[in-house]
């Protein structure tokens, strides 16, 4: 996806530059404006930035407690290679939600902290130059998601019966597989109708 088509801060940029040039006054120092309803809109957007932050406090949340209940139960030696996955999944989807977590918050508040200063031109700067950022912590979350779903797929081969492991770990991959395809489907639609 272009980053320039879900950046929000670009369109701003563009119809500010436009509006000096049919004489309206820009900000103060020659930087950009926002109106009040660029300002409604920007604080929606960075209420998501929060949404985003706590579903990856969440995951951080719920990967610890995996990880944690696998090695407080098992015996440190001889592991089998389900609990190292469980170990190893878990870990990585705990890393991954953390990452998230730190750059949603920190553009949230860098962001409306800007917005608070008057800043609107920073604003602006700041939050086109952290989409890649965005982007990446998103991806992350999405990955943090999946290594959920794999660390209780290892959990549940690990603690159950062989027979029902099989069965019950076929159901979650097929619901993990049906739930990456929605979310693919609605990013498409986000792209196509969202961001267009």
């Amino acid at each position: 996806m272009d980053l320039t088509a879900v950046n929000d801060a670009q369109r701003y940029l563009s119809a500010n530059s436009l509006g000096s040039q049919e004489g309206k006054m820009p900000g103060e120092g020659g930087g950009s404006k926002l109106d009040d309803s660029q300002l409604q809109r920007t604080a929606m957007r960075l209420e998501g930035f929060e949404s985003y932050s706590t579903l990856a406090a969440l995951f951080t949340g719920f990967s610890m407690q995996l990880l944690s209940s696998a090695i407080m139960t098992d015996q440190v030696e001889g592991h089998s290679p389900m609990t190292f996955l469980v170990i190893m999944f878990s870990s990585i989807g705990t890393l991954l939600a953390l990452y998230s977590t730190i750059v949603f918050a920190l553009c949230c508040l860098y962001g409306k902290a800007s917005l608070g200063l008057n800043n609107d031109s920073g604003y602006l700067t700041f939050i086109t130059s952290t989409a890649v950022y965005r982007e990446q912590a998103f991806a992350s979350l999405l990955c943090s998601m999946m290594s959920l779903c794999a660390t209780l797929m290892a959990l549940l081969a690990l603690r159950c019966p062989l027979g029902m492991s099989c069965i019950i770990n076929a159901g979650s991959a097929y619901f993990c597989w049906k739930c990456q395809d929605h979310v693919r489907n609605i990013m498409a639609a986000a792209r196509d109708h969202v961001y267009c």
